[in-house]
């Protein structure tokens, strides 16, 4: 019988639900599902549901598949695969604590994009301990998402899409394994023609809409958290000599409570994001060096995740790698969150 879990477990759960919008959500279920992957995302204020234009796309926006290619070249559109390393929250200075990303994207012509992703937390190995604190053995405790996307354009400059997604978390082997599935949708739309308004990116996204989720059979459910998103994006300068510059902004929201609390309410109660991207390129675009910025309050907890944060990337043909600096909640010191992404073209 577990008797306890040691202090590292509680801590790393606990930090795993700081810094997302379902802090004011009681009773939310695995919500490691909030903690968005991919250090370009996480260096622009992780607003990035209008962007959505590489591998990741797959967990902000999956209608952006779709358009990671040109229409007059999908087909020869590339292959993606995309890797990403973070150790979670360096301030409790816990080795084993670490979030991971994978994704592999494909277009298939005539069908549409196809994808498969895995975002993975590992919060660690646990000492289990008997009522008289005997030692029973080690055990990991993790959570790990499982999807598969499907994304097409509806015009030439929308593209729709959605996920699969299977779930299951492990606090405890025997008794403390849930599991269920949930489907994700997006939306994305690129505005083309003269004027001002040529690029811009609207964005609309709703994840982990599925059945409640518990640990044990007799045990009460909890709802997954289901996140809304939306968002613009617009590129105010793309000129050869002094390079590009891409703003984009979003809300988050974690939709638990808006048949009671009202759809209205939710919204104003969501977390704001804002963040930029300026690139620098060759001429062909194979060479190219990025700096990002960005910054993220929620409204609803506004004490607790809010932050700047910082990053950059430098592209070689077909490789990109890019680096992010996460600012922590308040009250959790001044160490920032590093993470690291590697995209590969194929």
């Amino acid at each position: 019988m577990l008797h306890r879990f040691t202090a590292t477990v509680l801590v790393a759960l606990t930090a795993c639900m700081l810094p997302q919008p379902a802090q004011g959500e009681v009773g939310t279920a695995v919500v490691f599902l909030l903690l968005a992957p991919g250090a370009r995302a996480r260096g622009m204020g992780q607003a990035f549901v209008a962007v959505s234009d590489d591998a990741t796309a797959a967990f902000y926006n999956p209608g952006g598949l779709a358009l990671t290619c040109d229409e007059d070249s999908e087909s020869r559109c590339p292959r993606e695969l995309f890797l990403m390393h973070s150790p979670w929250m360096p301030v409790f200075d816990l080795d084993d604590l670490y979030l991971e990303y994978f994704a592999y994207t494909q277009h298939v012509p005539g069908w549409g994009h196809f994808a498969v992703s895995a975002n993975y937390l590992h919060v660690g190995e646990v000492m289990e301990t008997d009522e008289n604190n005997n030692e029973l053995g080690m055990f990991r405790v993790y959570d790990i998402a499982l999807n598969l996307s499907y994304s097409t354009r509806v015009t030439s400059n929308m593209g729709v899409g959605g996920n699969l997604k299977y779930i299951r978390s492990q606090l405890h082997p025997q008794d403390g394994v849930g599991s269920n599935w949930a489907v994700d949708v997006g939306w994305l739309y690129r505005m083309k023609g003269p004027g001002f308004l040529n690029g811009l990116r609207l964005g609309a996204s709703l994840s982990n809409v599925g059945p409640e989720i518990s640990y044990r059979s007799e045990a009460a459910s909890d709802p997954l958290p289901r996140l809304l998103r939306v968002g613009l994006a617009y590129e105010i300068m793309n000129r050869p000599s002094i390079g590009s510059l891409l703003l984009s902004t979003e809300f988050d929201k974690v939709m638990v409570n808006w048949s009671k609390d009202g759809f209205a309410n939710e919204i104003r109660e969501s977390q704001r994001c804002i963040g930029a991207e300026y690139k620098y390129a060759d001429v062909d675009d194979a060479y190219a060096v990025f700096l990002r910025g960005g910054y993220y309050y929620d409204r609803e907890a506004p004490n607790v995740p809010k932050g700047a944060t910082f990053g950059g990337g430098l592209k070689y043909k077909s490789f990109q790698f890019d680096f992010a600096f996460i600012a922590p909640p308040e009250d959790l010191g001044s160490t920032y969150t590093k993470m690291y992404s590697l995209r590969v073209l194929i």
